[in-house]
């Protein structure tokens, strides 16, 4: 079975709506400070996971996989910005 673009972009939503969660909740707790912690965290997760899941026969979108994943990143750290402010 392959996972096709309408799933990753799915994917990438959940992640995406996950980390506003998650930084809202550190916030709400007084844990700004481990913002940039989770959001190195899910970056590290989400592209092992997808990695994963492509790896055996999308090795050519792994490249678009990490961009991905840095693109994560900035949402999770723009999000708990936006939510201090």
């Amino acid at each position: 079975m392959s996972l096709g673009t309408s799933t990753w972009t799915q994917a990438i939503n959940s992640l995406c709506s996950g980390a506003e969660f998650a930084c809202w909740a550190a916030l709400k707790m007084n844990r700004d400070r481990y913002i940039q912690a989770a959001a190195d965290s899910l970056l590290s997760y989400s592209q092992k996971a997808i990695q994963g899941a492509f790896k055996a026969k999308h090795d050519h979108l792994l490249p678009t996989v990490r961009e991905q994943g840095q693109a994560v990143k900035m949402i999770v750290l723009n999000s708990g910005i936006r939510l201090i402010r």
